[in-house]
């Protein structure tokens, strides 16, 4: 392909050195390589370094002080290269073809895309498949469609940049939000896959067990992009995200574990909020209408 877009992978990472190698492994072993693999490095205290290390010149290495993904991945839009970049988080790895069929997505014609994202396999502590939605703009006011573990334009990803305000989750959420706010699209590319790794606690779940700051971080965003959403679409997305839905979903991830107890003892606290809060169940079934419009 003539004057084909370069691409970067980067790995920001912190304290996962015991699952570094299969990522970096992945991005060495793509079938259309990168024009370089960098590991941003949040102030691990294990042995990422020395691991990383022992890919010599085929990886670059950068230390920064520990201030959280947020600052971490700002700082690391101004050392990447590539007109393109793959994210990839440090625990995850990639199809051997995940860059050369990603890229052709991105190539596809429309100018405005800005994002394209995958399939996915998890692995680990759960193991299912997830085959991505395909975009719509109007889909993505309701809720994120997008995995951070995409192919990104580095010019669009540098004007948008990522919000420390959402340092306490949703903050992958917000940065695409920012990317359509300005004008920009994402397309689903189903012929490119990412292996994820589950957690029993990651920062996601525990941003879905704390059902109140989840509300509280869904707010925020709408406030913060009031323009884009009119008042019925801002509704709809605080009906998505209300706390007897993020409730639910924390006795569903209960049940999985196997922790009856806590989960009853959670179930009788669900049972009295909706008692006491009966329009939260109102606001569920009129979500519910307009999802399946």
């Amino acid at each position: 392909m003539k004057n084909q877009p370069s691409v970067s992978v980067v790995i920001p990472t912190y304290n996962y050195g015991q699952y570094i190698k299969e990522a970096i492994n992945s991005a060495l072993e793509q079938t259309l390589p990168p024009c370089e693999i960098i590991v941003a490095d949040d102030g691990s205290t294990d042995d990422t370094a020395k691991i990383v290390a022992e890919y010599g010149d085929r990886v670059r290495y950068i230390r920064y002080e520990h201030k959280g993904i947020c600052h971490l991945r700002n700082a690391l839009l101004d050392e990447i290269k590539g007109d393109w970049f793959v994210n990839l988080d440090a625990d995850d790895y990639l199809a051997k073809d995940f860059i050369e069929q990603s890229l052709a997505a991105a190539v596809s014609g429309d100018e405005r895309i800005a994002v394209v994202y995958p399939d996915r396999n998890y692995f680990g502590a759960e193991e299912f498949e997830v085959i991505s939605e395909e975009f719509s703009i109007q889909k993505m006011k309701r809720r994120n469609l997008i995995v951070m573990d995409s192919l990104i334009n580095t010019a669009a990803a540098r004007e948008v940049r990522f919000d420390v305000a959402f340092a306490s989750g949703l903050e992958d959420y917000d940065f695409f939000l920012g990317l359509i706010n300005v004008g920009y699209i994402a397309k689903a590319q189903h012929k490119s896959r990412v292996f994820c790794r589950t957690h029993k606690m990651s920062r996601t779940s525990a941003v879905n067990k704390d059902v109140y700051r989840s509300n509280r971080l869904m707010k925020q965003m709408v406030l913060k992009y009031q323009q884009l959403f009119s008042k019925e679409e801002a509704r709809d997305a605080l009906d998505y995200y209300n706390v007897p839905i993020a409730m639910r979903m924390h006795l569903v991830q209960l049940w999985k574990e196997n922790r009856i107890f806590f989960m009853v003892l959670y179930a009788i606290k669900y049972f009295f909020i909706v008692l006491f809060h009966p329009w939260w169940i109102i606001s569920d079934i009129r979500r519910i209408k307009f999802l399946n419009k």
